[in-house]
């Protein structure tokens, strides 16, 4: 039975027959109503004793309690606010426009806290996720007690004011101050991700904002604290701001700092950090950085902003709180500073989870195109502020909010009395981008006016004159403003003992136990007396060498680590120890390569026991790698299969590829921080022809190359390796195909490596097929595909004229800067296709949209060649499209959706690589798993056949040579020898069945790398 139909009843409490949805009945506070308030004969308020201050107070009757209630089983009714004072009727803002914002305005004590409080329980009430920043603190109980006990679990409960909660350890049964936090310099995304930088400059923006509050700041101190804010939120350290504050206040410090910085040299954008950094540590004195100095020294010592800007190793995130439609509840009753600081980092924090989030079209084409993550659900979020005036300082952040929040289904709720005391530009988002507008009395002549006109002009004595607990307000902008009177206060359904039960449930789940001064000391990069905090200087015990070398920041452990795996691997003794000495020479030669120089016995002192264990055996020195030590150096354990491992199957695939070509003699590294176009892992020559100052050394070098190492030089034709694990990305051709188009401007080959197809597909080079059906001509459908390993065609489909089907691309076709094609909105797919000379654009159910002359127009068409565009307008907040001398114009990109879909442009080989790519550019090599009968070692896969990828004398596992033996079919029977496999390739094979090049036939980059010799000589 519906609440909006059950029996009149003077409590609260919920029937029987109604209980909460999955939940058990709710223990609730029941009241006897008094002089209750009548409207069209139904109860909307009545007057009850206050259970803990004792006064008579006036409640929501019956009537508005159901219609918050009713949320239960309609999430998605309309929030309701209350009813008309002319018509008795009750109304709400519709649950989709509560998108579109609502602002409760006027001046204290005129019930806007009431109103903004109802609108939340209704939405806690319906199961939505919710956020409330209370600055004043005054009722954070009351909302507490309004909280189904079916959404307890749900409660984040934030007040870093409060010293007396605590939880009772479990081991030595005392009570532990707890709290829940976040640390400010958490970031939401990763690094790499989409809106990772975006979330770094709000963080610097909100931090900025607040330090430049104190006296002396100037442009100096702007650069030194952005370039300290911007280090450390992006390092892969987890920093706090307290670190800001210890890295710059002794010399040692900065210089440690730097030297961090330095040691992620790697990361494209703290590459760009590093020079002003080393300016700070190196140039700069105690004076001149004492203003920025001096605003920090206030916030370490006042220990409620030290609970703030020390916080590390948060339960929870903001982003959990978003995707998992949690219930955040923040006292914010805090000096205003703290108080600043931690509403920023909420609705900051918020907004960066929210703008992550993919919209469901988008995660519908992932879901299509195989991805197993494609983000979180787009479920709806509210974000309400109560005087928003106290915490709000960047306009600019308000205003792209407002504007932006609809489209990522976060609503906001903000309430103000005094709307002139914000930014300029964030009080005029708020007036024109709120679509509902609450006006409970504004205090201000000025504000009044503002109101009155967004009101359609209505008198703005009638505006001042409003009763308490009543606004003017409008349905929609366009509807005439009208009186209505507030729904009173919801009703508490706990007592405040309850309210307490739940503030200690919200820790258990959330919380962490709250550190002392020692232990935020100890846990820090710095501290106060020197470069190195109190528990790296335990741990960290001097060898009296005047040359240390810090391991825990310095690319020289990973190089230590790296160097004794490889060792292992050349040896066969992976897992095993190895002679400490043939450790040494090859950490020497990564060193060098490396480009930076230590005394390599004190790295090996340094290094933990659980990373490199050392021991001494018939009096030598050996030492082996354990696990953790490979997971330091960024290599995976070794599982046996990548399947069944249990591991990342990227990583397990590339660590298998370190193992092979480190085997074949080559100096491998696996990046530990990709840009878009680092590959997975490169390997490198022992003696590298590319390196060559000339072309009598490029000669001299392959002639040394074959002569040392014939095998290697045979099969890599004399280049270096880029490896790309091929375990997901294969499921993309324009992935495969980018990947190659990356080792071919790099002059390198190409090495797909696969995983082993046998356990879910029945095929040991299932993987590797794939690939090569990207790269060549396919005749047939389904499973009666063949490849024609005569034509390579980099396109989807060739037909008997001659003619291609391209792949699309992911990037959309751009007709001028900021200008992208449009097509007609439909379920048919793009389709890019030759007809002779001429590239065509059209769809899957043959609707052609444009015809271009040639590949080259079509990478760069002219506006009137394509079917339509659109352009943005940011100062208007709308699309303009031109489609066939028509102009269309759309609010948001929803609307224009419904009529337009965006073109994908096409992947045309002649025009992504500069040239075209032979056999000779690329390589699949396939990883057994360990279970799999057939091979014990990576294969060459090549054109339907496999071989094995080392050479007759190197074996996978053991240190018995491997027999000679025929090449084979991907199921292992044998197929063909090496001679054999001569006469499908050309030119000469050697005794391990590698084809090599003639003289003639050197690859086109070697041959484009003697080329340019040439010119420069």
């Amino acid at each position: 039975m519906g609440l909006f139909n059950r029996s009149t009843s003077d409590s609260t409490e919920t029937n029987e027959n109604d209980a909460e949805p999955n939940t058990p009945q709710s223990s609730e506070q029941d009241y006897d109503p008094t002089k209750p308030t009548i409207i069209n004969s139904k109860e909307w308020a009545i007057e009850r004793i206050a259970p803990v201050s004792g006064d008579l107070e006036i409640y929501a009757g019956e009537w508005p309690r159901a219609m918050v209630e009713n949320a239960q089983y309609e999430p998605s009714q309309p929030v309701w606010v209350g009813c008309s004072e002319r018509t008795g009727r009750e109304f709400g803002v519709e649950f989709s426009r509560a998108f579109r914002h609502i602002a409760y305005l006027g001046s204290t004590g005129t019930g806007k806290t009431t109103a903004i409080y109802n609108s939340v329980t209704q939405l806690m009430m319906g199961g939505h996720g919710v956020a409330i920043v209370d600055p004043k603190g005054d009722d954070i109980y009351d909302l507490l007690r309004r909280v189904p006990k079916w959404r307890w679990d749900d409660v984040v409960y934030v007040d870093l004011g409060a010293d007396y909660y605590s939880l009772e350890d479990e081991e030595t049964g005392e009570d532990v101050p707890y709290q829940i936090g976040f640390n400010i310099l958490d970031t939401y995304h990763e690094p790499g991700e989409p809106g990772f930088d975006e979330e770094i400059e709000w963080i610097v923006a909100d931090l900025i904002e607040l330090l430049a509050a104190g006296e002396y700041w100037g442009p100096r101190m702007d650069r030194i604290a952005k370039n300290m804010i911007r280090g450390m939120a992006r390092h892969e350290e987890e920093f706090t701001i307290i670190e800001i504050y210890y890295a710059l206040l002794e010399e040692e410090n900065r210089q440690q700092y730097a030297d961090l910085i330095g040691d992620s040299i790697d990361d494209d954008d703290i590459m760009f950090l590093e020079g002003f950094t080393r300016r700070i540590a190196e140039e700069l004195s105690d004076d001149e950085l004492d203003p920025l100095l001096g605003r920090l020294k206030d916030w370490v010592e006042n220990p409620i902003t030290r609970k703030i800007i020390a916080m590390r190793g948060a339960e929870v995130t903001l982003g959990q709180i978003v995707n998992e439609q949690k219930i955040l509840i923040v006292n914010n009753d805090l000096p205003k500073e703290a108080k600043i600081m931690t509403a920023n980092a909420v609705v900051s924090g918020i907004w960066t989870a929210v703008t992550s989030r993919k919209d469901p079209s988008e995660q519908q084409m992932m879901e299509l195109a195989g991805m197993d993550d494609v983000g979180s659900e787009y479920a709806p979020f509210f974000l309400a502020i109560d005087e928003c005036h106290s915490v709000l300082t960047d306009g600019d952040e308000i205003e792209t909010m407002l504007m932006e929040a609809r489209s990522k289904k976060l609503g906001l709720m903000l309430s103000t009395q005094v709307l002139r005391s914000l930014p300029d530009d964030a009080a005029d988002a708020i007036i024109s981008n709120c679509n509902t507008i609450l006006s409970l009395t504004p205090n201000h002549p000025e504000e009044a006016r503002e109101i009155a006109n967004r009101f359609g002009g209505m008198d703005i004595e009638d505006l001042q004159r409003t009763p308490d607990y009543h606004a003017q307000t409008q349905l929609n902008s366009e509807d005439d403003p009208f009186l209505a009177k507030l729904i009173p206060p919801y009703p508490p359904r706990h007592t405040i003992e309850e309210a307490y039960e739940l503030i200690v449930t919200s820790l258990e789940n959330y919380g962490s136990p709250v550190q002392s001064g020692e232990e935020i000391l100890d846990e820090m990069h710095f501290d106060a007396g020197g470069a190195i905090s109190a528990g790296e200087a335990e741990a960290g015990a001097s060898d009296g060498s005047d040359e240390q070398v810090d391991v825990t920041s310095d690319p020289a452990e990973q190089a230590l680590y790296e160097a004794a795996y490889t060792v292992q691997i050349k040896r066969d003794a992976i897992g095993e120890f190895v002679a400490s000495e043939a450790v040494k020479d090859e950490w020497r030669r990564r060193a060098g390569e490396l480009g930076f120089s230590s005394e390599v016995s004190n790295v090996i002192e340094q290094a933990p026991d659980e990373y490199l264990q050392r021991q001494r055996r018939d009096g030598d020195s050996v030492m082996k790698v354990t696990p953790e030590g490979l997971e330091y150096a960024g290599l995976a354990q070794d599982t046996g299969s990548s399947a069944s491992g249990g591991g990342d199957e990227h990583r397990w695939v590339l660590t298998e590829a370190y193992r092979a070509f480190t085997k074949l003699g080559m100096f491998v590294e696996l990046p530990t921080q990709e840009g878009e176009e680092d590959p997975d892992g490169v390997a490198d020559l022992p003696i590298d022809p590319m390196a060559a100052e000339n072309i009598r050394e490029v000669h001299a070098r392959e002639e040394r190359l074959a002569e040392e190492y014939p095998y290697l030089a045979k099969l890599t034709d004399g280049l270096n390796v880029s490896i790309e694990a091929e375990t997901s990305t294969i499921k993309k051709p324009m992935q495969t195909l980018t990947n190659l188009r990356k080792a071919i401007d790099e002059h390198k080959l190409c090495v797909f490596a696969c995983k082993d197809g046998s356990a879910n597909h029945d095929e040991f080079g299932y993987w590797a097929r794939r690939g090569e059906q990207i790269i060549y001509d396919v005749d047939g459908r389904g499973s009666n595909r063949t490849i024609d390993y005569e034509q390579l065609t980099f396109a989807a489909d060739i037909d008997a004229q001659g003619n291609r089907t391209f792949y699309n691309k992911v990037s959309t076709l751009s007709v001028a800067s900021d200008t992208y094609a449009l097509r007609p909105q439909c379920d048919a797919d793009l389709v890019w296709r030759e007809d002779s000379t001429e590239v065509v654009m059209s769809d899957e159910d043959g609707t052609e949209y444009a015809r271009f002359e040639s590949p080259e127009a079509a990478a760069t068409p002219a506006k009137s060649n394509v079917p339509a565009y659109s352009i943005y307008d940011a100062s208007e907040q709308e699309y303009t499209v031109r489609a066939g001398g028509e102009k269309l114009v759309y609010g948001s990109r929803e609307e224009l959706e419904e009529d337009w879909m965006v073109v994908r442009a096409p992947f045309i080989p002649e025009n992504e690589f500069d040239r075209m790519p032979t056999p000779k550019d690329f390589l699949f090599v396939v990883f057994p798993d360990e279970d799999t009968e057939a091979f014990d070692e990576p294969m060459i896969y090549e054109r339907g056949e496999v071989r094995p990828l080392l050479p007759a004398e190197t074996s996978w596992d053991s240190t018995e040579p491997r027999p000679e033996g025929a090449a084979q079919t991907p199921t292992g029977e044998a197929h063909s020898s090496a001679e054999e496999r001569t006469e499908q390739t050309s030119g000469e094979s050697n005794s391990e069945g590698i084809t090599s090049s003639t003289d003639t036939e050197k690859s086109s980059s070697i041959a484009d790398a003697v080329s340019r010799l040439s010119k420069r000589e």
